[in-house]
């Protein structure tokens, strides 16, 4: 029965009870523990601990205790608030800034890292065999070598930091962390550069594959890559470059892999700009980021998968060339790769290419061609800044081939493309023949290694067996076996004659089952 006090006087409606009230606010003061209070049960308020929590071995704490702790959590720095209503009048498409300072920490006094984490701490192993090496003048001379001869291919290095460190180690047995290993790697890639050219004596303390190995074992050790320093990151760079040289019919696609997610821990993806870093470490940062990025792209288009690195992924601003000679070849690599990572995603990509495509991408490539040709015409002296220039032309031409090449197998393709193709591999080849050739790029003569000339005569043959009588079938002809007849001794499995030749190209098979005759005789 509702009461009378409840019913409209006018209308003789029940009014609904008003339930919306604003709550009455407490005026008594709580005297009882949180733990009992909210478990409803009674409190007898003992302090510093009541009895109820003393018997169940709980934290006691009264309203003041309570409150202060939680305002203290609270107020912790980096602990994240909640976010604040949009104002009116924001504009919500405007890019909202990223205070990118607040990843980096230091964690163990010498690298900063992207991700924060203090269980992250150095843990190099130097064994008593290890520093009877570290002792060896052998040492000492592959450093030497790497400084002059590798160098200007891999500039990851600081030479006079790597100096100090050794001496560190022998004197004192410590020294930044990863430096031993970054020692070794860096030991083991002079060794095996100059192993082809018999300039390491056959008593040496320790053979080339013997340094790879023992970098291998010490760069694991170090935690890498759960745990990566720039020292480890760069002794991981040395050592799974090899992989991308073109003799290595099947390579081993982990170290590239794992080298790419070990370098986004520290943040070599992200512009060292944006951190509170010096300019020797935004420096030496960047040199890391493209190297690692070179490497993937030659990865890709010597075996023909796709990269790894997106351009949305980085934001690692492009090298400046300040006139240092051992970064030249670098600079031009970098500004060559970004075309060539585009020829990849809109040619070779799961999209089919448009002619505007093709055109764009032409262009561009044309004119970081020409811009860094022009910049060769300077009077080069001595035979590394010689060699430096050959490898930067090659750099140009493998990109215009690499992009125009699909001539071979669509018709639909521009008239052109055929033209601009074979010059580009002619004048490619034409380089490789000069650098193994030329006594004095005898000592560079190992970064070949890394030039896929293979893949240009590939393409010159292709092209002879689908257009066998065209006024450019004979220079093409007599370039490809040139090329094969110049391959080292090392090579001796590819400079085989005739269509034994067609292995290292990947064709024999297309030629005997065409029935056709071997480019060259035989």
């Amino acid at each position: 029965m509702v009461s009378p006090s409840n019913e409209d006087p006018d209308t003789g409606r029940v009014l609904r009870l008003n339930l919306d009230r604003p709550r009455l606010s407490r005026t008594r003061a709580v005297q009882s523990c949180q733990q009992c209070r909210s478990r409803k049960v009674r409190c007898d308020r003992s302090k510093p601990q009541c009895r109820k929590c003393a018997a169940h071995h709980r934290p006691c704490l009264y309203v003041s205790e309570f409150e202060a702790q939680k305002a203290k959590t609270c107020d912790t720095p980096g602990r994240p608030t909640p976010a604040s209503e949009p104002e009116s009048g924001e504009n919500l498409s405007e890019a909202v800034p990223i205070q990118q300072q607040g990843h980096l920490a230091k964690t163990d006094g010498v690298q900063t890292r992207y991700y924060s984490s203090a269980s992250w701490q150095p843990s190099d192993i130097a064994t008593e065999k290890i520093n009877g090496v570290l002792q060896e003048a052998e040492v000492d001379q592959l450093i030497s070598w790497y400084s002059q001869y590798c160098h200007f291919w891999y500039p990851v290095i600081d030479i006079a930091e790597v100096t100090t460190s050794l001496q560190n180690l022998r004197v004192h047995g410590a020294a930044p962390p990863g430096s031993l290993t970054l020692i070794m790697v860096i030991c083991y890639t002079a060794s095996r550069s100059a192993a082809t050219l018999g300039t390491i004596k056959p008593q040496s303390l320790i053979s080339s594959p013997s340094w790879g190995k023992l970098a291998d074992r010490l760069l694991h050790s170090s935690d890498y890559p759960r745990r990566p320093k720039l020292n480890t990151i760069r002794a991981a760079f040395l050592l799974a470059a090899p992989s991308i040289t073109e003799h290595k019919l099947a390579p081993d696609p982990g170290p590239v892999c794992i080298l790419l997610r070990a370098a986004q821990s520290p943040g070599l993806h992200r512009d060292p700009g944006s951190f509170h870093l010096s300019s020797p470490e935004i420096e030496i940062r960047r040199l890391l980021w493209w190297s690692i990025y070179a490497l993937d792209t030659s990865y890709s288009t010597a075996h023909a998968v796709p990269p790894l690195v997106h351009p949305a992924s980085y934001d690692v601003a492009m090298l400046v060339d300040r006139g240092q000679l051992e970064c030249k070849l670098l600079i031009t690599r970098s500004r060559v790769n970004l075309v060539l990572s585009k020829v990849l995603h809109d040619i070779y990509g799961i999209n089919q290419p448009t002619r505007q495509n093709i055109q764009f991408l032409d262009e561009e490539a044309r004119s970081i061609c020409a811009d860094e040709m022009a910049a060769l015409h300077q009077l080069q002296t001595t035979a590394l800044e010689r060699f430096i220039s050959a490898c930067q032309i090659m750099c140009c031409w493998k990109v215009i081939y690499i992009l125009h090449q699909p001539y071979l197998r669509c018709l639909q393709w521009p008239q052109t493309s055929r033209e601009k193709t074979l010059h580009a591999c002619r004048e490619y080849i034409n380089l490789f023949l000069r650098g193994i050739t030329d006594p004095d790029f005898e000592p560079y003569r190992w970064v070949l290694d890394h030039f896929n000339v293979r893949h240009a005569c590939a393409i010159a043959l292709q092209d002879l067996i689908q257009y066998p009588n065209t006024s450019e079938s004979e220079g093409l002809r007599g370039l490809v076996e040139a090329c094969f007849s110049n391959f080292s001794p090392r090579r001796s499995r590819l400079a085989k004659p005739g269509c034994t030749s067609l292995k290292g190209v990947g064709l024999k098979q297309m030629v005997l089952q065409s029935g056709s005759e071997c480019p060259g005789g035989g």
